[in-house]
């Protein structure tokens, strides 16, 4: 730019140089795994979704005692008994089939 600022233009969004973008870029997407298991991928598709979506869901739905984490583009879900686990690999792939 003449201007001298750090902002190049991408058709996507606005990239500035340092790698910062000013805006969502298309639609992000997290991959979604329950104890190292990939269950699906969760879309944004607006800027106000979040990735902790997925663990509010569940709560909904009525899952207690799990952790998550994000790592990257990764959402790692963690429970203690491979019972819960499976219960909550099948509610995930409902939810992330119907978006």
């Amino acid at each position: 730019m003449a201007d001298g600022s750090n902002i190049n233009f991408n058709p996507l969004g606005v990239t500035r140089l340092d790698g910062d973008t000013d805006m969502k870029l298309v639609h992000d997407k997290y991959d979604v795994y329950v104890n190292a298991d990939f269950v699906g991928s969760k879309v944004l598709l607006s800027a106000a979704e979040s990735a902790d979506d997925i663990s509010s869901y569940l709560t909904q739905a009525g899952f207690n005692g799990f952790s998550a984490t994000l790592r990257g583009d990764h959402f790692h879900l963690e429970v203690d008994s491979e019972e819960k686990a499976d219960e909550m690999k099948n509610q995930l792939n409902v939810y992330l089939n119907l978006r």
